[in-house]
């Protein structure tokens, strides 16, 4: 993972802007952007790469299942998430 706009062409199958990135971290081989919606609203996506290693997988699990209970508790108005991201 880089800093370069190219490495978050997928925003688009997501239907999702990129606007900046607001931390790299190396080590974890983490992302967090700032993006839009089509609607123009902003939000926060945190991205994980595949070759990251197990422990920052089972703390992004654990953070993404916290963030999944909180979304069916209806206090989140938009949410996806996956293995390698969080919005």
């Amino acid at each position: 993972m880089t800093k370069n706009f190219e490495d978050f062409l997928f925003l688009e199958k997501l239907n999702l802007k990129f606007v900046k990135v607001l931390q790299f971290n190396e080590r974890k081989k983490s992302h967090i952007l700032l993006v839009k919606n089509n609607n123009n609203e902003e939000a926060i996506l945190k991205i994980i790469s595949d070759d990251s290693d197990s422990k920052t997988k089972n703390s992004f699990k654990i953070e993404s299942d916290f963030y999944n209970n909180v979304s069916n508790n209806n206090l989140l108005s938009t949410f996806m998430k996956n293995e390698n991201y969080i919005l």
